[in-house]
């Protein structure tokens, strides 16, 4: 096996349970993608360095692009509009626009733009939007990701859109949660160890052989 086509650029230390990745960042295609543990941490910006690091995201993302930046509202995202304020503000000094995707989101409400951003939606994507997002990244633009897997309380995790949307580039978010008695503020954990050293535990190798097991005896696997 390769190395990891994610890259953990933010995570926990020696005090925290793995797996504690936070922060993940891998290229696709022409483009680029990020993901965060936590999507609060766009209305945090005044908290330790958050504001660099927001900053740094946004211009990775766009990667020498057009500046142009949207976020989905069409999907139950906990972070869009207002919670975006502070960031918009923060990037407008800059020279960056924001403008929101209210409807459906597609290669037509993508043209023009570099980055998208997408705040921990609750509510399902149509199957032509993941396509559309996927050739969107594909062809050069940015996606950051904003997902708090603990905070989805259907009955099935599976449904939790923005890990239907993560399968798409081979990421997951999880139920739990990280926490560190010995680097915290008000019992959030702060995130101290920075790509490369931060530890990074990709599941794809078992789980593709848990799916060449069930591609190659459909009916016959035991249960």
């Amino acid at each position: 096996m390769g190395a990891p086509v994610w890259k953990a650029i933010a995570g926990g230390d020696e005090d925290t349970a793995t797996p504690s990745s936070f922060a993940l960042a891998r290229t696709y295609g022409l483009g680029r993608l990020l993901t965060f543990g936590h999507d609060g941490i766009v209305q945090g910006l005044d908290e330790l360095d958050n504001r660099a690091f927001m900053v740094n995201t946004i211009k990775w993302l766009n990667n020498g692009g057009s500046k142009q930046v949207a976020y989905t509202e069409g999907h139950g995202e906990w972070q869009q509009g207002t919670q975006l304020a502070d960031l918009q503000s923060e990037m407008a000094g800059l020279g960056y626009s924001f403008s929101a995707i209210t409807g459906r989101i597609s290669t037509a409400s993508l043209a023009g733009k570099k980055v998208l951003i997408i705040g921990n939606a609750w509510q399902t994507f149509e199957w032509n939007e993941y396509t559309d997002i996927q050739a969107f990244v594909n062809g050069g633009g940015g996606v950051l990701m904003l997902g708090l897997g603990w905070s989805w309380t259907g009955a099935n995790y599976d449904d939790y859109p923005m890990n239907a949307l993560g399968e798409y580039f081979q990421v997951r978010w999880l139920r739990g949660s990280i926490s560190d008695a010995t680097h915290q503020t008000n019992g959030s954990p702060i995130f101290h160890t920075f790509y490369p050293r931060v530890p990074y535990h990709d599941s794809s190798a078992p789980t593709g052989r848990i799916a060449a097991a069930h591609a190659a005896h459909p009916v016959d696997l035991p249960s």
